[in-house]
């Protein structure tokens, strides 16, 4: 069995040719500055302004978790409300115009169903920042039934694209210019 990161999960709602990429042809994503600088961000008023915002009581740091599904992953920071909910929050060195992006969006609905397994709890909201618009946004995600079932369906394509079968894929050419995987791709070589 495949055993997929969440933010393979990620990779695939962006684009589904990167899990052909990275899991049929073994390659892998070398950091761009921005994914450097992304890691230094300084993060303490975010988490400060987020645990306002959700009146959190504990705040959990890179929490491994994982889900029977077949894929695990790290949370950037999991806030835990006085009423014991549970909310995954990743910090997005990135833009964002009125709504979250699709990619992120299941990444985190991901992220929630991990958490479920893992802590035996149900996840109803998770939270995005997105640093670099207009000096940071959040963004709240409702975590629904059709949600998940969005990552279950992801997951049953990624194995089925790992295993280099490529058949009705369509890719979203306006993402291609910033694709880290441009040179690797079989379907919009070096665009």
């Amino acid at each position: 069995m495949v055993v997929f990161s969440v933010t393979d999960i990620k990779h695939y709602a962006y684009c589904p040719v990167i899990i052909y990429i990275t899991h049929f042809l073994g390659v892998r994503e070398e950091a761009t500055e921005y994914m450097k600088y992304g890691n230094e961000v300084e993060e303490n008023d975010i988490v400060a302004a987020a645990v306002r915002m959700v009146k959190a009581k504990d705040i959990l740091r890179s929490i491994q978790v994982s889900s029977k599904l077949g894929f695990s992953g790290v949370v950037d920071y999991l806030l835990v409300t006085r009423f014991n909910e549970y909310i995954p929050m990743e910090i997005k060195w990135s833009e964002v115009e009125d709504k979250a992006r699709v990619d992120h969006v299941l990444q985190l609905a991901a992220y929630s169903i991990a958490i479920e397994e893992t802590f035996n709890t149900v996840v109803k909201l998770a939270l995005i920042h997105y640093v670099r618009s207009n000096g940071g946004v959040f963004m709240r995600i409702h975590v629904t039934q059709p949600l998940r079932d969005r990552v279950v369906g992801a997951l049953n394509e990624m194995k089925r694209i790992s295993g280099g079968d490529l058949r009705g894929i369509r890719v979203n050419r306006r993402r291609c210019i910033s694709c880290n995987y441009r040179a690797h791709c079989p379907i919009n070589p070096r665009t």
